[in-house]
């Protein structure tokens, strides 16, 4: 979704042919169409060298990110929290379960949190470090978005917690 409304918002003359091909070859949406095709066909990767490289990469993202995230953020501590940093961050942790959560319900008759642990568990999470890359990739600046990041991080520790306390109870 974010992917699609940066490639419309960033792109000035837009013919709908290339749009779509840079939609659709996007990594993060390559890698998701890869992924589908592979469970639609049922094809099995366990104990294949795809699935060791894939396993060992994936060992070594988030730490890498999360350091590449430290250094980006060490440029740009002048006022971490803002209006922008703030709004991010409360539309990740507080609004994007609440949107999950009636959707989950008017699609799927599933509108309580234990009834969708994994998917609620991750919209009460800090924002997503893909944002970073979406930043470079349309030549945006990372300053707001590594700021709430940053913020995300500490505020899920109360959300996270939340979440933990609700689905033990659930």
């Amino acid at each position: 979704m974010i992917t699609f409304f940066l490639e419309l918002t960033t792109k000035k003359n837009i013919k709908l042919l290339f749009f779509l091909r840079n939609v659709t070859f996007n990594p993060m949406i390559f890698s998701i169409l890869i992924g589908l095709l592979l469970f639609i066909f049922n094809y099995k990767i366990d104990n294949t060298p795809i699935d060791y490289v894939l396993s060992v990469l994936a060992a070594c993202v988030s730490p890498v990110g999360l350091f590449a995230i430290g250094i980006t953020l060490s440029f740009y501590t002048h006022k971490v929290i803002n209006k922008l940093t703030s709004t991010i961050s409360i539309l990740k942790l507080v609004i994007s379960p609440l949107i999950l959560l009636i959707i989950a319900f008017i699609f799927f008759d599933a509108g309580l949190p234990e009834k969708i642990p994994g998917a609620f568990f991750v919209s009460v999470a800090p924002c997503g470090h893909t944002a970073v890359v979406l930043c470079s990739a349309y030549n945006v600046s990372p300053e707001n978005i590594i700021k709430a990041l940053f913020i995300s991080t500490f505020a899920s520790i109360g959300t996270i917690f939340f979440a933990i306390q609700y689905l033990q109870v659930a």
